[in-house]
């Protein structure tokens, strides 16, 4: 190829390559151009993200600093003996159980002493969610049984739905709620402390340290308790009407000592003789039975007060493969649905619902006639508290004299069956009742006549402005519990 032909063929050749070029600067543009837009959203956000993981941060050593502040901080008759920050995740579990509570929340943690006479010692902890995670509530919360240690579970579950909360020890340690209450012998201060007195207190530190924390009283307060936790709920609207704006009594236990003298009674009941106990199957038996004959057709026994089962109705012999009971084993039943009484015929308090077999087996799988074994925490309540004598047994209680022993020592301090709620009803308080018609240990009929008594004193429609009373057919706390209330 000439010279000509060839620079001819390279200016073409050039210019299809300018050509290609031009058509791709601008897309190498708009890639750039978005590149860079892509960049600096991600520089702008990660600016963001840190600076607010800065102020998060911030705010949480903050807390912290605050929280720490409040070391050794008196709280009228308690002090704060140890203040620390806790950071998520945080596993709350009470020294008894197994079950453990993780709160994904940031608090300020305060363990709190109170010793308000000499031989107490109540422990408290105060539970506070971080300032910007408070919800401006402050919540109490009970525990179970003779339980001797703090509630954390319940305090987790509150502090992580944003509530400040108090749970006290109620004066005392002990490995779970069927205590032997061993620590109360000779320690009347103690006893008082677990019967009112700790709650109380512990209430009081609470809302000491949410003035503390927060610098501003809370806007309500609440207590939810069940079983003895249902107890210090109604204490506190009958004895400290001033405490808390809202209280949830589940199954209360009324009155401590006649609680106690039942388990007795039904230890001795299912215990009278080597034919009286039960076995599971046969407890079983009986509440399958009872639903058959009072049953509606969603297995429930609606009201078991007009339930007209009666235990014979399985009275051996029976067909081949159906559980039967013995003339021994169902005089025990009858004694378990009527209850403690007196000789005489005197009630001294309700007894087991029908359609509430199948939970016996918790407190009476096994008994023993000297009563060592079977029921919850009656023995240790009568040999403690009662007669302080370590020795005392079943076998010398007697149901004419004894309970009403009990009833005159620990009833000032530990009953909750006053109707009287004038002052709580007075400055607004709420108070709302569940109770589980099934319930193996608190007597159903017990919440009904509680709140029978309050109608009759104030009248229903008085009542009903700030008393609602809730029964199930199923233990309190179980899905099934009934949102109807009377």
């Amino acid at each position: 190829m000439n010279e000509p032909a060839r620079f001819a063929a390279s200016e073409t050749s050039g210019q299809s390559s300018r050509s290609s070029l031009e058509r791709f600067v601008p897309l190498v543009h708009a890639i750039f151009s978005a590149w860079v837009v892509v960049s600096m959203s991600i520089l702008v956000t990660s600016v963001r993200a840190e600076t607010l993981l800065a102020q998060g941060a911030g705010q949480s050593v903050a807390a912290a600093r605050k929280c720490a502040d409040l070391q050794g901080l008196g709280l009228g008759e308690a002090k704060i003996v140890t203040a620390s920050f806790a950071y998520p995740p945080f596993d709350a579990r009470s020294m008894s159980s197994v079950r453990t509570v993780v709160t994904n929340v940031p608090f300020c943690r305060l363990e709190v002493l109170a010793t308000p006479v000499s031989r107490s010692h109540i422990g408290v902890e105060v539970w506070l969610p971080a300032p910007d995670s408070w919800n401006g509530r402050f919540l109490g919360v009970g525990a179970g049984g003779s339980l001797g240690d703090i509630n954390r579970p319940q305090l987790a579950g509150a502090v992580s739905r944003g509530f400040a909360a108090v749970a006290t020890d109620n004066g005392h340690r002990s490995g779970g709620p069927r205590d032997g209450n061993q620590w109360a012998l000779g320690e009347w201060e103690r006893i008082v402390d677990f019967g009112h007195r700790g709650q109380a207190i512990a209430t009081a530190a609470g809302k000491a340290a949410v003035r503390a924390y927060y610098g501003q009283d809370p806007k309500f307060s609440y207590f939810a308790g069940c079983s003895q936790g249902g107890q210090k709920a109604m204490l506190a609207a009958q004895r400290y009407p001033d405490d808390y704006d809202g209280i949830l009594a589940g199954a209360p236990v009324f009155s401590w000592p006649d609680e106690m003298t039942m388990q007795a009674w039904t230890v001795r009941a299912f215990a009278k003789t080597p034919g009286s106990q039960l076995s599971v199957g046969q407890m079983s038996a009986i509440r399958d039975a009872v639903v058959a004959k009072c049953g509606g057709p969603n297995g429930l026994v609606g009201d078991p007060t007009r339930c007209d089962f009666e235990p014979d109705q399985l009275r051996c012999p029976l067909p081949k493969g159906k559980t039967c009971l013995t003339d021994e084993q169902i005089d025990a039943v009858r004694k378990a649905y009527l209850g403690p009484h007196t000789s005489s015929g005197n009630k001294i308090l309700s007894g087991y619902a029908r359609g509430s077999e199948r939970g016996w087996e918790q407190f009476y799988a096994k008994v023993s006639a000297d009563g060592t074994v079977g029921g919850g925490s009656w023995l240790g309540v009568y040999r403690y508290m009662v007669f302080e004598d370590p020795s005392w047994n079943l076998l010398r209680m007697d149901f004419d004299k004894d309970p009403a022993t009990a009833k005159r020592k620990l009833g000032p301090v530990m009953d909750a069956d006053s109707p009287d709620l004038d002052a709580f009803a007075k400055r607004g308080g709420k108070l709302l009742m569940y109770q589980g018609w099934a319930d193996q240990q608190i007597p159903a009929e017990e919440a009904v006549d509680y709140y029978v008594q309050v109608a009759e004193r104030y009248g229903q429609t008085k009542t009903a402005s700030f008393f609602k009373l809730g029964t199930s057919t199923r233990p309190p706390g179980s899905r099934f519990q009934s949102a109807f209330f009377r």
